[in-house]
């Protein structure tokens, strides 16, 4: 009897959950909810991993330069500015916002762009005078449209790009879901492309593009590098020498079906602007195709009343 009332005594100091009756619960602080940036960031963060390790699981990756890339200061993120539709033309515009005032593709100023570039880098365009072969106008074209041989303007004064490509396509990847998978492809053929260039972390960071990642004059992205010709036989490419990239785009253009016929080049220019082989048609690429050759024909009328002096061969000793 004795025991039994010790054990009732002792049950009765002792509170359900084991504790001294006279303990004072424990209250649990609120976890403060979380801000919006700080969610942001995470989300970023996570999103930055996610692609290294991307990256890294492909096949032949360099992982030493996709680390140097992806720990140096250098990589920040950046959001383009949303690009502005073309307005309607005015009643007394063209329907093509290439042959609108604006832009001036079809001007004197322009086609002398193309005579001056032509001239200097000769060589680059191949035994045929440019007045004889549509090859050559086209590139010609593209060029213009494209970077307008590389020259700033008030319209365009960064038209080679005012940001890294490695930027922007980082951008895409981690700030545009919809946009993640070709920012993906981009990156990793970048990736590939750059150790076979002899491209190190510093040539990345020095490399502007386009807010799609469209590098040089010729505005080939990534995925398109294997396409690009050593046009000056140094063993590299080089998307600012015009050896390497009028090259470039005429391979570019023979490898989708350039030949004789006009429908053919009338389609692989407008693969060049990037549409794909099976889909519908945007009406920019045709607009671009328009462009092009519309410029290229009006190069050659220009070199006829503008023709380019011929240089004289020094006189024999």
């Amino acid at each position: 009897m004795r025991r039994i009332l010790l054990l009732c005594c002792t049950i009765c100091i002792i509170s359900p959950c084991g504790m001294p009756a006279h303990a004072t619960a424990v209250k649990k602080k609120p976890i403060p909810p979380v801000s919006k940036e700080e969610r942001q960031k995470r989300e970023k963060s996570k999103m930055k991993t996610e692609l290294v390790q991307k990256l890294s699981n492909t096949k032949g990756a360099d992982l030493d330069l996709i680390e140097k890339v992806f720990s140096d200061d250098r990589l920040t993120l950046y959001r383009a500015s949303t690009p502005q539709p073309n307005p309607k033309p005015e009643p007394d515009q063209p329907k093509n916002p290439l042959f609108r005032e604006r832009f001036g593709l079809l001007t004197d100023t322009s086609l002398e762009r193309c005579t001056n570039f032509y001239a200097e880098n000769r060589e680059a365009f191949g035994p045929n005078n440019i007045e004889d072969d549509k090859l050559n106008q086209a590139a010609c074209g593209i060029l213009r449209i494209e970077t307008n041989f590389g020259i700033p303007t008030k319209l365009s004064p960064y038209p080679l790009g005012s940001h890294p490509a490695i930027i922007y396509l980082y951008s895409l990847y981690v700030l545009n879901p919809g946009m993640r998978n070709f920012a993906f492809n981009q990156l990793k053929a970048f990736f590939e492309f750059a150790p076979k260039n002899g491209w190190d972390v510093d040539d990345l960071f020095e490399l502007p593009g386009s807010p799609t990642g469209a590098i040089g004059l010729f505005q080939f992205e990534p995925s398109s590098f294997h396409l690009t010709v050593d046009g000056d036989g140094d063993g590299k490419i080089d998307p600012f020498n015009p050896k390497d990239v009028v090259a470039s785009i005429k391979h570019y253009l023979i490898e989708n079906g350039w030949d004789n016929n006009a429908s053919h080049q009338a389609r692989a220019v407008e693969l060049y602007y990037g549409i794909p082989k099976k889909k519908k048609k945007h009406p920019f690429h045709i607009y671009y195709r328009e462009g092009v050759f519309a410029y290229g024909n009006a190069v050659v009328a220009y070199l006829q009343m503008h023709p380019i002096p011929t240089k004289e061969k020094p006189a024999a000793e």
